[in-house]
């Protein structure tokens, strides 16, 4: 994997060994091959200054959380790529809504991280607030993408947002968020050895 360390630390992307395992080298060479789409996209979609705005993180682990949602937006783009009709398109937006969903749990390791050796009522309080300020942070992420993407390669908008509005991924995006954010949390407190 020198040739992916090197690659990546050229562009200066913060990531992890584990990372990389988890999500393969199939997926990693997609990402490279789609770094200019993505720091196209991410030059007008910053997300990194609502996580600074709602979360005190470091520029480091920001900059994880990016390279996890470049590795999806990555993956997204080829697969969008693939498709020839808006039904094409539109069987793939639930995928990348559950992906998405499941994002809650990496992310919130992350943000809980800094509170292990905190007091109980600390870590309560950190739990309360990414309960209630990260769902919408990956929507809004979520939803950039996938009006970037759709945008570039011609998708009718107007089909696009009335899809998108009737799946179910979305109408209940909040409360299937709660799952992987707890999940997320307890991997790094260890409230329990059994998983939720």
């Amino acid at each position: 994997m020198p040739f992916i360390h090197e690659t990546l630390d050229i562009y200066k992307f913060k990531y992890s060994d584990d990372l990389l395992i988890k999500f393969g080298i199939k997926n990693i060479l997609c990402f490279l091959e789609n770094i200019g789409d993505l720091l196209k996209y991410r030059r007008k979609n910053n997300i990194s200054e609502l996580f600074f705005r709602d979360y005190d993180i470091t520029i480091n682990d920001m900059q994880h959380i990016e390279f996890n949602f470049g590795l999806y937006f990555s993956k997204h783009n080829f697969e969008l790529s693939q498709c020839k009709t808006n039904e094409d398109i539109l069987s793939k937006i639930d995928t990348f809504a559950k992906e998405f969903i499941g994002l809650n749990e990496f992310v919130t390791e992350i943000l809980i991280i800094p509170y292990k050796s905190k007091e109980i009522e600390e870590k309560s309080e950190m739990i309360t607030k990414i309960i209630t300020t990260l769902p919408e942070l990956l929507l809004r992420e979520f939803s950039r993408q996938l009006g970037w993407l759709s945008n570039k390669y011609g998708y009718d908008s107007e089909i696009m947002d009335n899809y998108i509005q009737a799946s179910e991924y979305i109408k209940e995006w909040f409360e299937l968020c709660i799952e992987p954010i707890l999940k997320g949390a307890n991997n790094v407190l260890e409230w329990t050895k059994k998983a939720l």
